[in-house]
């Protein structure tokens, strides 16, 4: 940017990367810059760094050093009366698993905001989507960062019963998702809702009120890759293949694991696992 005249009045401050998703445990270098009334450039800053929910330390020169563990926060750095802050989430690596026994949800994930919360079911502390007064039913988290490839996703499902209305409840891996579809009783492999030619169906038993596992596995190969779920219920023996398969001509590359739902009744996920393709 071009520099603002020299009597310019600071107004704001930034903290620049804006935010940060990065693996944890490699330094990441911030800087204040100074921008004045209008909004334009003026300088950068010495600025007085701190932390906010992320493990670690930061230095005087603004470098963050973080362990290798997932963590997620805010970077804030001050400059006389200004101060401004900037999201970080730095993830560790593979494999990740996730119960909830704490009775919170991860502060790295994206997409919880007030759709989703921690409930106790069954004498544990399970992730709970309940049903919304108003808006749309329909939810995703992300539990990773975007760039991701090569992994298997797996849950733990739970789907309530009111009347005819079951839900639909599943996995997100690299931009594919394993929708496990009560009220149609079958098993969805798709890229996108809104355009269903790129998708597969099958006929699968749902069950109310019994947990049930989900796993969904994406092999890219060039451009063309296969997308692979399994869905069986707890306490049964693991299936020895697949339940449904999806042979994509124009495979997704890169995508974040997740976890979805679209149900007006309450919905339960438990023991989420993010794991590299064996």
């Amino acid at each position: 940017p071009q520099p603002a005249p020299a009597d310019a009045t600071p107004a704001t401050l930034r903290v620049v990367p804006a935010e940060v998703i990065a693996p944890a445990g490699e330094p990441v270098s911030f800087e204040a810059w100074l921008f004045d009334d209008k909004g334009r450039f003026i300088r950068k800053e010495k600025a007085e760094w701190a932390l906010e929910g992320l493990s670690g330390s930061i230095s005087a020169d603004g470098t963050l050093t973080t362990p290798a563990a997932t963590t997620a926060g805010k970077v804030s750095g001050t400059v006389g009366d200004l101060t401004a802050s900037a999201p970080a989430r730095l993830f560790g690596p593979l494999p990740w698993s996730f119960d909830f026994e704490d009775g919170t949800i991860p502060r790295h994930w994206i997409g919880a905001g007030r759709r989703f919360d921690v409930a106790e079911l069954g004498g544990s502390q399970r992730l709970h989507k309940p049903p919304l007064k108003t808006g749309l039913s329909r939810s995703s988290i992300f539990v990773g960062p975007p760039d991701m490839k090569g992994y298997t996703v797996e849950a733990d499902v739970l789907g309530t019963k009111k009347g005819r209305r079951m839900p639909d409840m599943g996995v997100i891996n690299q931009g594919y998702t394993l929708d496990v579809m009560g009220r149609h009783q079958k098993l969805q492999i798709r890229t996108w809702a809104a355009h269903l030619e790129k998708s597969v169906d099958v006929p699968f038993p749902v069950e109310a009120d019994t947990w049930s596992r989900a796993r969904l596995r994406v092999d890219v190969d060039g451009e063309k890759g296969t997308v692979r779920g399994t869905v069986w219920k707890k306490g049964d023996p693991e299936p020895g293949e697949w339940s449904i398969t999806y042979e994509d001509p124009i495979v997704v590359q890169k995508g974040a694991p997740g976890i979805y739902g679209d149900s007006p009744i309450d919905v339960y996920y438990d023991n989420v696992t993010v794991k590299v393709n064996e």
